[in-house]
């Protein structure tokens, strides 16, 4: 700490100057006017965490494996355009488990992330409670299951995504319209939650803010009532157990200073530190738009640092996920369904693989420069 109480960056990768730990977190919480709203301000509601003795050390023991696992990799599976619920379920169906959990091995992913829905309101696994209430817009495919089971065979923990935002683009009924439809949003995160338990090691939670009094501590409940020891990450910090970690688009800034400069443990909230980016120039992007020397550079650092490295990887067999614009019923001109794919792409296999090659003998480490001992 300096003489005003200020936490003071370590030295160990080289600081920017004027570094805050607001500015290593970079995008959350929600810095930008178009996202601010007065139920934003977590603050007002949710106290900041406190710890006793008994409590950081519980903490500090349950978080340690995602520690150890140094960096991971996560799949926005979404079906993008317009689907029948047959062609989703013939589309989930032929996805090969066993293939991405082989990659996921020869990569070194410390743990697999995958959506169970977002914003294309298909979802990847059955839940009673959207069916009954929204319709059928879910898999009879459990997807998130058969992917726990391929990667349990080979060590790899499996975490998933929740979004808690805008009912996955599902057309609703007026009677779920506002409170009614997040009050049963909820019920949804506690069936996944339930059904899923210790399998799955923690969530990455979006779009997460109180649009009732309390709904967000309402979500992080619900997500760990199947698994007290589930990990949730969300932009709400007063609730998260490790940084949200949402990239920005400026990869300039980006990878030179939302670094973890003050060690493993976020200054302001004490959690865990991470950082959540994407190899394509944008999310489900199937290049490598970035130098990749400047990636594995940039893992490293991380790494060095204490933090915890999470990959988005490629999903679309288009440019991006986000050319489907170009089209919108999900086909090419040839009839040719456009959908997500649960593997790694050849390019950014490649990129992964050298920061395997180049992390794989650096020890975890709190972070913590010789001089700062």
């Amino acid at each position: 700490m300096d003489e005003n109480g200020e936490p003071i960056p370590y030295s160990i990768l080289n600081p920017p100057k004027d570094i805050t730990p607001a500015m290593t977190r970079e995008w959350f919480p929600w810095s930008f006017p178009e996202y601010q709203s007065p139920a934003l301000d977590a603050k007002q509601r949710y106290p900041r965490m406190t710890w006793t003795k008994e409590s950081r050390l519980e903490y500090e023991n349950k978080v340690e494996w995602l520690h150890q696992a140094k960096y991971g990799i996560f799949f926005h599976f979404l079906s993008g355009g317009e689907w029948t619920p047959e062609e989703w379920n013939a589309w989930v169906d032929a996805v090969d488990v066993e293939r991405v959990a082989d990659q996921a091995k020869e990569v070194g992913a410390g743990y697999v992330i995958i959506t169970l829905g977002q914003n294309q309101i298909y979802a990847c696994a059955p839940n009673p409670v959207i069916e009954e209430n929204w319709g059928t817009y879910t898999s009879k495919r459990d997807l998130p299951m058969d992917l726990y089971k391929a990667l349990k065979k080979r060590g790899i923990p499996m975490m998933l995504y929740y979004a808690t935002d805008n009912f996955h683009m599902m057309p609703t009924p007026d009677s779920l319209k506002g409170k009614p439809g997040y009050e049963k949003w909820v019920e949804v995160a506690k069936w996944y939650s339930n059904h899923y338990g210790d399998k799955c090691k923690g969530w990455w939670v979006d779009g997460l803010t109180d649009f009732y009094p309390g709904y967000c501590l309402d979500i992080h409940n619900a997500l760990k009532e199947g698994n007290k020891n589930a990990l949730v990450a969300s932009g709400q910090y007063e609730l998260s157990e490790f940084v949200h970690g949402h990239c920005q688009p400026n990869w300039e800034r980006q990878h030179k200073v939302v670094k973890p400069f003050y060690g493993r443990w976020d200054p302001d909230f004490g959690i865990q530190w991470q950082v959540f980016q994407y190899i394509g120039s944008t999310w489900g992007e199937a290049s490598t738009a970035w130098n990749e020397q400047e990636i594995v550079d940039y893992v490293t650092d991380v790494i060095r640092g204490g933090g915890v490295f999470t990959f988005d990887l490629g999903t679309f067999d288009v440019d991006c996920f986000y050319d489907l614009k170009k089209y919108p019923t999900g086909k090419r001109e040839d009839g040719s369904r456009i959908g997500p794919r649960l593997e790694i792409y050849p390019n950014q296999m490649e990129v992964l693989m050298k920061v395997r090659d180049r992390v794989k003998d650096i020890p975890v480490s709190d972070g913590i420069s010789d001089f700062a001992k």
